[in-house]
């Protein structure tokens, strides 16, 4: 099962990600995995991602007459509700002609299972305490509004103590639908804190 998405330098994913290189988000990659798994499986929602390998960066053409495809390859597996995952980019050209060679860009495992209820439980209270001194997180990190989630740390945590952000996902982001930041904005929302 294979679907193909248009990658150009005006998707709203690319903006402020890397400013100076349009570079498709990793967990954008993702998410594109998982909706075409949603669409290949109706009924079924991703429930984890493993083995994931990030091998080339997907940037869109840089001259307006191309476009980059992404090409999304699912592949069931042996085990129930588990299937491969490949994507290949290649530039095309707009008016006809030949496009690029196909390269592997990513790959990996992703695990669904039938869409139920789910419990939620109440997440810890972070602490309520001014942030520490610090740099602006822009000095950090290279992203731009509107993909610069995290603010500041409120608490650097060592051992098996937790580190705390904090920092909002804008509302007209990619990752937000319905009102809601999809657990893509989250996986980001981490990396970000990470670095």
């Amino acid at each position: 099962m294979e679907q193909i998405t248009r990658i150009t330098p005006d998707l709203p994913i690319l903006r402020g990600h890397f400013p100076h290189r349009l570079v498709l988000p990793g967990v954008a990659q993702l998410g594109i995995v998982c909706a075409h798994a949603e669409q290949a499986y109706p009924g079924a929602s991703p429930v984890a991602v493993r083995r994931v390998k990030y091998r080339s960066p997907v940037e869109p053409a840089s001259d307006a007459s191309q476009h980059t495809e992404l090409s999304c390859v699912l592949t069931p597996t042996a085990n129930e509700g588990e299937v491969e995952f490949v994507l290949s980019a290649r530039t095309v050209p707009n008016a006809g002609g030949v496009a690029t060679e196909s390269r592997r860009v990513a790959e990996g495992v992703l695990d669904f299972r039938p869409q139920r209820a789910v419990a939620t439980r109440r997440a810890p209270e972070p602490p309520q305490v001014p942030p520490p001194p610090q740099p602006a997180m822009r000095d950090l990190l290279p992203h731009r509004h509107p993909a610069l989630f995290v603010e500041h740390c409120l608490q650097l945590g060592s051992g098996s103590e937790p580190s705390w952000f904090t920092g909002h996902v804008p509302p007209d982001h990619d990752m937000v639908q319905h009102g809601r930041a999809s657990i893509f904005a989250a996986m980001e929302f981490a990396a970000q804190a990470a670095a």
